[in-house]
């Protein structure tokens, strides 16, 4: 526990030496002092939807915590590293893949890179939400205003549901365990000053519900129930946050109000599942396509792409340009692939250990090229489609 705090204080000290964020930054290049911030996000909608845009931009941000470490992009990085940690995804143990200390469970300790860019990436982004929630006008019946602010609290419970999910065991049964620090726009100084205990499971649970209930009245009210275009979907509606309450519930046990909200998410998002067909090709690519509810929007100019090899398709792609496709390669467990049936759309979204796939595109590519597959990768799909991992066996045959 004193461990924690303490990371805690160093993290809430960085973030107040290093933590300037659009919200003091006005669009045109103005700075804008702690003093002003509040009057002058009342009165001007561009800063209010700063602010906003701040908080949807730290999903993605380059060198957040290290100027050097290639795997701080972002919360895609976060998901990338757990999902390393689990039994689904195979890599090689290789300094090219960089989430080697994941394969190794190596990194689960108070000073691993991971574990800074998850705490760091979470707290400053909860760091923007307070500092939205404090600077707008919680009484206001303007839609655009109860918008931003519905934003603010749908990601602040998105944020300690994800910490609460990796700091302690989930609920049921660790109720009164010590999970996270809970700082909002209410004792955020004092937390700056002296550090924050960590609360119980259950009441990081409380802050989460309370703050994700008032996100939904708020979305609800202000006729944000579903997306309409891609870049909507950076930010959060009603069916997005009922479907995160749906997950924290899941987490509760409490089975029939998840499935209320994810019936409400289903109905009023706008989203529809891919169809078999849809699938028998390459997809989950875009967030511009209609399964998607939520994504985190990449642009060209964003620092993560301009470093070249410093994001999700580097780490992810195999096939594509980037640390998979020179010894960090993805590949799923066999035994799941094996779970496959071979009429399953979804066994040919791999290849095997011969090279081949069921998928015609793939199937016809030379075993012995990894330039052949990478120029084919490219053409086909312009080398952003990041869930097609090899299946176990050698990988010998892309070398």
């Amino acid at each position: 526990m004193k461990l924690l705090n303490k990371i805690f204080s160093i993290a809430v000290a960085g973030i107040a030496m290093v933590g300037c964020n659009d919200l003091d930054t006005a669009p045109m290049g103005s700075t804008i002092t702690s003093d002003q911030r509040e009057e002058v996000l009342g009165g001007n909608p561009a800063m209010a939807e700063a602010g906003v845009n701040t908080i949807a931009s730290n999903f993605k941000q380059y060198g957040k915590v290290y100027s050097d470490e290639h795997t701080d992009f972002g919360y895609p990085s976060i998901m990338l590293a757990l999902d390393v940690r689990g039994a689904d995804m195979v890599s090689a143990y290789t300094g090219y893949n960089c989430y080697y200390a994941q394969v190794a469970y190596s990194d689960i300790t108070a000073g691993s890179s991971i574990t800074n860019i998850i705490w760091y990436t979470m707290y400053k982004q909860i760091y923007a939400c307070n500092s939205l929630i404090s600077s707008l006008d919680k009484e206001s019946t303007d839609k655009t205003n109860m918008y931003y602010l519905g934003q603010a609290y749908a990601v602040r419970a998105f944020d300690y549901h994800v910490l609460a999910q990796l700091y302690q065991h989930t609920y049921l049964g660790n109720e009164t365990k010590p999970c996270v620090p809970i700082i909002t726009e209410q004792n955020e100084a004092e937390a700056a000053a002296n550090g924050m205990p960590r609360a119980s499971v259950e009441d990081v649970y409380t802050q989460i519900l309370g703050d994700i209930d008032t996100a939904i009245e708020l979305l609800e009210n202000s006729g944000r129930l579903g997306t309409t275009s891609r870049n909507d979907k950076k930010f959060v509606t009603a069916s997005t946050a009922h479907g995160l309450r749906a997950r924290v519930y899941m987490c509760m046990g409490r089975w029939d109000e998840a499935a209320a909200d994810a019936q409400y998410a289903i109905t009023n998002s706008k989203a529809t599942p891919y169809s078999f067909d849809e699938l028998s090709t390459p997809a989950f690519n875009s967030g511009s396509e209609h399964s998607w509810m939520w994504s985190v929007n990449i642009e060209p100019s964003d620092r993560c792409v301009t470093t070249g090899i410093c994001n999700f398709p580097s780490m992810m792609g195999s096939l594509c340009y980037g640390y998979a496709s020179v010894g960090g390669w993805r590949r799923v467990n066999q035994n799941l692939y094996r779970t496959l049936s071979k009429t399953d759309v979804r066994s040919g979204w791999w290849i095997d250990e011969s090279g081949n796939g069921s998928y015609a595109g793939i199937a016809s590519l030379p075993v012995s090229s990894s330039l052949s597959k990478q120029s084919w990768y490219k053409g086909q799909m312009q080398c952003d489609e990041y869930l097609y991992y090899l299946s176990g066996g050698s990988s010998s045959y892309l070398q």
